[in-house]
């Protein structure tokens, strides 16, 4: 007698933990079978970190789809978004003017600084001269002691200054002169890409950042009613931190499940009535959506020939709620109708 009293215990428990209740008839002999309201939850969660300087919904309350939530301290993020405007603006502008290639004003400047160093260089140049006739004729004169080896030195020396400024002055003048020459001739398309390459860092820049700013304002991401607030103005949000919990109680549905040997009584888009505890003598009308294509064994490590007629098939019936009685969570029983 306890042998049998434990294998109707252990049975029972077997059909709870598949989720469904006991396969019944009603009245009239049609099937019915109970479950539990359910809908589509949408956790509606931060993006980025921050302050939540405002929360406009409350719980209970109806939000569409775009429709704005929350909202974080966006202070910085301005910031961000301007400093990478300037950063393009920047970009344009030098890309630019390196287009438009040199203006003229710029091109006779070059050619006027050329020939000024050019000058310098024919000066130089006549400077070494006279220093090395000087050096010449100061050595004669040593030779003949009309001299002093002090004085003879002076002059070397003028003569090696004279040298040392001709080789500066000359250099200058090939660098002017090469500058002039890149003036005429404008930017290379080396230039011109690496400036290209850096307006297009720029307005990624300011991409990634006008995003972030976006992401401060929280928005509904579909139709439905507030059932949960989670975080309250002045909590501090990190990304990822739930907000609130956003439910379609317009799309309802009940999930029940049919045994093997039942099943062909029920198809998809086959009528069904259900009722639920909370409004006694009051049915809502319903539909088969969804019928599952694979068996589930109950219990599920059982699978002896003897207990495949335990084998049960998930359904579900979708609810019509018009009136809003209907809540996710309430038991429910269905009957389906021929």
């Amino acid at each position: 007698m306890k042998y049998f009293k434990k294998l109707a215990l252990f049975l029972l428990i077997s059909v709870l933990a598949t989720g469904c209740a006991l396969l019944e008839k009603d009245d009239n002999g049609r099937m019915e079978a109970s479950g539990t309201i359910e809908a589509n939850e949408v956790v509606v969660a931060a993006e980025i970190a921050g302050k939540v300087i405002s929360f406009s919904v409350g719980e209970g309350q109806f939000v569409q789809s775009g429709q704005e939530i929350a909202r974080i301290d966006d202070t910085v993020l301005q910031w961000q978004v301007k400093q990478a405007e300037a950063a393009v603006a920047a970009a344009e502008a030098r890309l630019g003017e390196t287009k438009k290639g040199s203006r003229l004003e710029q091109i006779r400047q070059a050619e006027a600084t050329a020939a000024q160093v050019r000058a310098l260089v024919e000066g130089a140049r006549k400077a070494l001269l006279t220093a090395q006739k000087d050096y010449e004729r100061l050595k004669e004169l040593y030779e003949e002691g009309a001299v002093t080896e002090r004085q003879l030195e002076a002059a070397r020396a003028k003569v090696y200054a004279a040298q040392s400024h001709l080789d500066a002055v000359s250099s200058q003048y090939r660098a002017a002169r090469e500058q002039s020459k890149l003036v005429k001739a404008g930017a290379t398309k080396e230039t011109i890409s690496a400036l290209e390459a850096g307006l297009e860092q720029a307005v990624a820049a300011w991409k990634i950042a006008k995003a972030q700013l976006e992401k401060a304002v929280i928005k509904a991401p579909a139709d439905g009613v507030v059932t949960e607030k989670l975080i309250n103005e002045g909590e501090f949000v990190n990304p990822g931190t739930p907000l609130a919990v956003i439910t379609d109680l317009d799309h309802l549905w009940l999930e029940v499940y049919i045994p093997e040997a039942e099943l062909g009584k029920v198809k998809i888009g086959q009528a069904a009535r259900v009722s639920v505890d909370a409004f006694p003598g009051e049915t809502f009308k319903g539909k088969v959506t969804y019928i599952s294509q694979e068996a589930e064994f109950t219990p599920k490590n059982v699978q002896t020939r003897k207990e495949r007629t335990n084998m049960v098939f998930r359904v579900k019936v979708a609810l019509e709620n018009a009136g809003g009685k209907l809540k996710p969570g309430m038991p429910a029983d269905v009957v389906f109708v021929e």
